[in-house]
């Protein structure tokens, strides 16, 4: 997820922030406010080539730096439940930054620290997808395909895959662990004999944790004991002594009282002296206890500083803390180990690296199932539609035929009206135009919905009632008419398309009555 880009010296741009919102960001402006040269920094961002044409004009490089959030780590892992619950705190965050000077020359650092443009691309490219015309397209990238049906099939696959994960990290520690084992017991004499050396050094030691900040602070009360003493006894005398400060205090208080009878004011004065007074009493007691406890053995100072010169020794050789040390004396201790033991160990390590393999595999078969199923649900989707956009065309094309139809009978009918002035009533009575068109809608109508399986609606014997009129009446019997009818008679031919139920309703009806123009429009006159 992009958090904000920042844009220096680009093409239009002298200077640009672009902090994106949670949801859907739109850019508008004219025609050279800087659009396309924002999305231009985006692509150097992502490791396009870099063009020195971008860099404004005047100006000696340009500048494009971007913070990134849920990126992939370095094993391959990404913040996704954060990244959906919207814990930004608890996804992994990057910072790229982009130069490209005057002369052509580009430069990049992640997170403060210089990279390629390839590590770049690695790091950014494959979190943001430009969609549009000769951009980048994802699907086109086959590397790109297992993380898109990841990303379709949802938490089926999900499960799957962290599972998957899990097990390979696993796999990836034991034959880390058997390779150390080998590489141990494959260990030069030299290096062997100087492990042992280490062992046997920091071991005579014995050294604890946290004994050299003990033994510091205890040496330099040891050490200076005489002069701990002096200033407890000297600060004692100073406040409990003849003539120290309680006593003084004692007459300042009596002072206070005695005149307190006739200020209430001193009476406060000496209350408050007097709570003084308790205070200092209390530190002439913990002065005089301090003073009797400090101790001074010359043996014990000789053997103090004796242990502190032995750990200050390890700390030089192994140093500089005794976290190192002891860290040091572990690492010799397990070198040592996997020697003496190296037959166990490596037994240990194999058999470990076994179970970790074959628990992979039955993740991998797993994730495998997984993946394929969700493929097949992809292709039946594509399979429907494909099915679809089939059944579109069909309709399309009855379309455009039923009204290539309209319009042809349209065009009767007018050239029929055209005439009728020329004509007797007696002729335009028995003018057959009318119930050829009617028939020849009907026969249309009920092809295109037996085609889409839409119930169609009963016609109530509509092309008899003019036939039987016109027929009466005429006095002339030389049109062969009464093959009319057999027309809406004859059986539409059966196709095999497949059912349009999914794609339209059963409630569609062709209202193509409406194009019956003739009609229509005879009916007016």
């Amino acid at each position: 997820m992009i958090d904000e880009i920042q844009v220096e010296n680009l093409a239009l741009i002298r200077e640009a922030t672009l902090v994106p919102a949670r949801g859907l960001t739109v850019l508008t402006g004219e025609t050279g406010a800087g659009k396309t040269a924002l999305l231009s920094a985006l692509k150097l961002l992502m490791g396009a080539r870099a063009d020195k044409d971008a860099v404004r004009d005047g100006e000696d490089s340009l500048t494009v730096s971007g913070r990134f959030y849920g990126i992939a780590s370095a094993d391959g892992s990404e913040s996704d439940a954060a990244l959906a619950a919207g814990d930004f705190d608890e996804l992994r965050e990057l910072v790229a930054t982009r130069r490209v000077t005057a002369d052509g020359r580009s430069r990049v650092s992640i997170d403060g620290r210089m990279a390629s443009v390839g590590e770049l691309a690695r790091a950014v490219a494959s979190t943001i997808d430009l969609c549009g015309q000769h951009e980048h397209q994802q699907l086109m990238k086959t590397s790109q395909h297992v993380r898109m049906l990841d990303a379709w099939a949802g938490e089926a696959v999900a499960q799957a895959h962290a599972a998957y994960e899990e097990a390979l990290a696993t796999a990836n520690a034991a034959a880390a662990e058997l390779a150390r084992v080998r590489e141990a017991g494959e260990a030069s004499s030299a290096k062997l004999d100087e492990a042992r050396f280490v062992l046997q050094r920091i071991d005579a030691v014995d050294p604890r944790e946290g004994e050299y900040d003990e033994l510091l602070e205890e040496l330099a009360r040891v050490e200076h004991a005489e002069t701990l003493v002096v200033s407890a006894n000297t600060a004692h005398e100073a406040l409990a002594g003849e003539q120290g400060a309680i006593d003084a205090l004692g007459s300042a208080i009596s002072a206070l009282d005695g005149a307190a009878r006739y200020d209430a004011k001193l009476g406060e004065f000496a209350d408050a002296l007097r709570e003084a007074g308790y205070v200092l009493e209390d530190m002439a007691r913990e002065t005089r206890d301090y003073r009797e406890g400090v101790e001074f053995d010359p043996e014990a100072l000789a053997q103090q500083q004796e242990r502190m010169a032995s750990l200050q020794g390890l700390l030089r050789m192994y140093g500089p803390r005794m976290e190192d040390v002891l860290a040091r004396r572990a690492e010799a201790a397990d070198l040592v180990s996997l020697v003496d033991d190296a037959a166990e160990r490596e037994r240990a390590a194999q058999q470990e690296l076994d179970r970790a393999e074959e628990a992979l595999a039955q993740a991998a078969a797993v994730l495998t199932e997984a993946r394929a199923e969700a493929a097949r649900q992809t292709a039946t989707l594509e399979q429907q539609t494909a099915a679809a956009e089939q059944k579109l065309r069909l309709a399309q094309q009855k379309l455009t035929e039923f009204i290539g139809a309209s319009r042809q009978l349209c065009q009767t009918q007018l050239d029929f009206l055209t005439k009728l002035p020329e004509m007797d009533a007696a002729a335009a009575q028995s003018a057959p135009a009318p119930s050829v068109a009617d028939d020849t809608i009907r026969i249309i109508e009920q092809d295109i919905l037996k085609d889409f399986s839409v119930p169609t609606e009963p016609k109530a014997a509509e092309p008899a009632a003019p036939v039987q009129e016109t027929a009466a009446p005429a006095p002339a019997q030389e049109e062969p008419k009464a093959e009319e009818p057999a027309a809406p008679a004859e059986p539409a031919p059966e196709k095999d398309e497949p059912s349009a139920d999914s794609l339209f309703s059963t409630d569609f009806k062709l209202n193509l009555d409406e194009l019956k123009f003739g009609r229509n429009y005879s009916g007016e006159n």
